[in-house]
């Protein structure tokens, strides 16, 4: 099916989901939970279902949300 003038066949659409983002609810699930257990934490099978922890790592840095311990730890910093 052919896009409206002047719109792109491959821009989401208003209030879609932001690719590679997950869903408006695991955002906020994310921002939740993240800053308390980090990316390793055995409930996010349960929280975010589907969601490897090399992906919620990812989906975090994007939200710049940071994990226990702050910046000094950020996303497996040493």
């Amino acid at each position: 099916m052919p896009s409206a003038p002047g719109r792109n066949a491959s821009a989401p659409r208003p209030g879609a989901a932001v690719p590679g983002l997950g869903a408006e609810g695991e955002i906020g699930r994310l921002k939740e939970r993240y800053p308390a257990h980090g990316p390793s934490w055995d409930g996010w099978a349960r929280v975010l279902p589907g969601r490897a922890p090399a992906a919620i790592a990812a989906m975090a840095r994007r939200l710049r949300v940071l994990p226990p311990g702050g910046p000094a730890t950020a996303h497996g910093a040493s």
